[in-house]
C-alpha cells in the first residue's frame, strides 16, 4: 500500500479522487460554457463526443461517495469508535450546511431561498451522518445494510409513496414546503448511504498486503461488471 510520505494517505485513492474531480469539471464546463441546449444523452441531438462527456460522469458520484467511506475507515484505525462517530457526524452536518449555503450560491448566484437544490454534497453529508451511527455495528451488519440499500433500491421503483421523507429517501424531484419555497432533490439518499457504508467496509481490504488486496479487488470488480451485464441483459430490474 503506497502511502504519501509523512502521512497516512493512500496515493491511489487520492489519484482516483483527482481524476473524478477533473471529469466532474468537464461536465460542469459543458453545462455553463458550451451553449448546448439539449440533454447530452439524447442521441437525437447529441453527437458521440457530447454524449460521452455526460456518460463518463456517471462514475463520479459513486466513486467519490464510495471512497469517502473507505477514507473514513482508514482514518478510524487510529481513533476510538466514539471519536470516529463524532467526526463523521460533525463533518457530515457541516457538508449539509455548505450545500445549502456556499454551494447553492455558487450554482444560483442569489440569496433568494425560494429554491434549494440538494445535490451530491448533501448526499455525502447525510451519508456521513448515518455512517456515524452505523460504525457502532459489527462490520458484517454494516455490509449487509449497504448491499441491501444498493441492490434493493431499484426494487422500490414501482412503489409510489407519499410525503417529504419518502421523496428525500427515494424520489428525484421537487418538494414544496410552503410560501412558494421548494427543495429540488437531485440526489435522494437511497442508495448513497449504502454506497458510503460499502466503501467503509472495503477500508479493511485496502489495508491488506498488496497481492491479497489486489486479488480481492479484481474479484469484486470483475464480479460486479459481470452482474451488471446480466442485469442489463435481463432488463427486468
Amino acid at each position: 500500500m503506497t502511502m504519501l510520505p509523512g502521512t497516512k494517505r493512500i496515493i491511489a485513492i487520492d489519484i482516483l479522487r483527482g481524476i473524478v474531480m477533473v471529469v466532474m469539471a468537464l461536465d460542469h464546463v459543458r453545462d455553463f460554457f458550451s451553449g448546448f441546449a439539449y440533454d447530452p444523452t439524447d442521441l437525437q441531438h447529441a453527437g458521440t463526443a457530447m454524449f460521452l462527456t455526460r456518460w463518463v460522469t456517471h462514475y463520479c458520484a459513486p466513486v467519490f461517495i464510495f471512497l469517502s467511506g473507505t477514507s473514513a475507515w482508514l482514518a478510524a484505525r487510529s481513533s476510538s469508535t466514539k471519536d470516529t462517530s463524532l467526526r463523521l457526524l460533525t463533518r457530515g452536518l457541516w457538508l449539509v450546511v455548505l450545500e445549502v449555503t456556499v454551494v447553492r450560491f455558487g450554482w444560483m448566484f442569489n440569496l433568494q431561498y425560494s429554491l434549494v437544490i440538494l445535490q451530491v454534497i448533501w448526499a455525502i453529508g447525510i451519508s456521513m451522518v448515518v455512517l456515524a451511527g452505523l460504525v457502532w455495528l459489527p462490520r458484517w451488519a454494516i455490509l449487509a445494510i449497504a448491499l441491501l440499500m444498493i441492490g434493493g433500491h431499484n426494487a422500490l421503483d414501482g412503489y409510489h409513496g407519499s410525503g417529504w421523507l419518502w421523496q428525500l429517501l427515494h424520489v428525484q424531484g421537487p418538494i414544496n414546503y410552503g410560501y412558494g419555497r421548494m427543495l429540488m432533490v437531485i440526489y435522494p439518499l437511497v442508495p448513497w448511504v449504502g454506497v458510503m457504508a460499502a466503501g467503509y467496509c472495503l477500508g479493511s481490504v485496502m489495508a491488506m498486503e498488496e497481492r491479497q488486496r489486489n486479488r480481492i479487488l479484481y474479484t469484486i470488480g470483475l464480479g460486479a461488471i459481470a452482474l451488471f451485464i446480466v442485469l442489463r441483459a435481463i432488463n427486468g430490474y
